[in-house]
């Protein structure tokens, strides 16, 4: 043991390398990234950007500058209705003598210093009080007249519905799948949704398509979302080009409406894709984030969606920090030696 903490001293405290180490550390030690980052981010119709990072909620002006739309909320996801109404949810966990998952849900309307803002005075309302989070009661997957989608296991299926703003119920389709995850309805409820790598459409006559296939990369070392739960946010743009968020691979994938697949941004070294959006003029938003919880929108200017632009090294550099980590360490064992 005592060798072993030698060892371990060494390797930690001999090189003067400590963005390594910290990211060494979070290969190390991969419960750092297990909780599942937010993918929230809208663009409302000013061209006012919105996104999540678990503690605000924060909002870009079309000038560039940045301020904390909402302090202290932790919401996954985002929405914005026909008027501009912000929604998300405050979850918390209440410890464990208890165990449970808690939350209220909220509405933010748009400030009156908008030139939307005659539609509403800036104000937060909680439409649904504190109760036991999961239980499926509002969710965040909206079209253009923001009906409500979920999906659900019931048996070998997974049934797809709709609720409507008066609360009634619609069955939109059911298949056999594997595993349904992240959902997406477009403005006339056309559904998209990953099944594992592959990712579905559903139209609003029931008819399922699987739109592409594989469309995981080889993982990070130690990563602990896997290639199988490798899509996070999918979004699309005013053609009908669908966009996902691989974030295992570090990659933004579009999917055109006949199946072709093409990586349109790849994410900065340390970084990983969870979500995006296009504002008003085209530019593309793609929310990132790091193992250790750091998250932001990045601006991607229309000309480079365009061209197929990569950015950065992606799901290469972890396994150059990888190699780097086992040259150090082996190199600490040596000077035990």
């Amino acid at each position: 043991m005592k060798h072993l903490l030698n060892l371990l001293a060494v390797f930690l405290f001999s090189f003067p390398l400590p963005a390594i180490v910290l990211t060494a550390a979070g290969l190390l030690f991969p419960t750092i990234s297990k909780a599942h980052p937010g993918t929230g981010i809208v663009c409302d119709r000013t061209g006012n950007i919105f996104y999540t990072d678990l503690k605000n909620v924060y909002k870009i002006a079309p000038n560039g500058e940045k301020t904390i739309a909402l302090a202290h909320v932790h919401t996954h996801e985002l929405a914005l209705d026909s008027a501009d109404n912000l929604y998300g949810e405050h979850l918390w966990y209440t410890g464990e003598a208890d165990n449970r998952w808690r939350r209220y849900v909220w509405r933010l309307s748009p400030s009156p210093a908008e030139p939307n803002g005659k539609e509403g005075d800036g104000s937060l309302t909680r439409i649904l009080g504190e109760h036991e989070a999961f239980k499926g009661d509002f969710g965040f997957v909206r079209d253009g007249a923001f009906n409500e989608y979920s999906v659900r296991a019931e048996g070998d299926e997974f049934i797809f519905e709709k609720k409507s703003p008066d609360g009634k119920k619609m069955l939109v389709g059911k298949r056999q799948l594997k595993d349904v995850q992240w959902l997406k309805a477009d403005w006339d409820g056309t559904l998209y949704f990953s099944e594992h790598a592959d990712l579905w459409q559903l139209s609003p006559d029931d008819d399922f398509k699987r739109l592409a296939q594989n469309l995981a990369e080889p993982t990070p070392p130690f990563d602990v979302f896997g290639e199988g739960h490798s899509i996070f946010g999918i979004w699309l743009d005013s053609l009908k080009n669908v966009y996902v968020a691989v974030h295992t691979g570090g990659s933004v994938k579009k999917i055109t409406p006949a199946g072709g697949v093409s990586t349109v941004v790849k994410s900065p070294f340390g970084w990983s894709p969870v979500g995006g959006t296009f504002d008003r003029t085209g530019n593309l938003w793609v929310l990132e984030s790091t193992f250790t919880g750091s998250m932001r929108a990045r601006k991607i200017d229309t000309a480079a969606v365009c061209k197929g632009q990569i950015w950065g090294a992606g799901a290469t550099g972890w396994w150059l920090v990888a190699i780097v980590s086992l040259c150090l360490l082996a190199l600490g064992i040596r000077r035990l030696w």
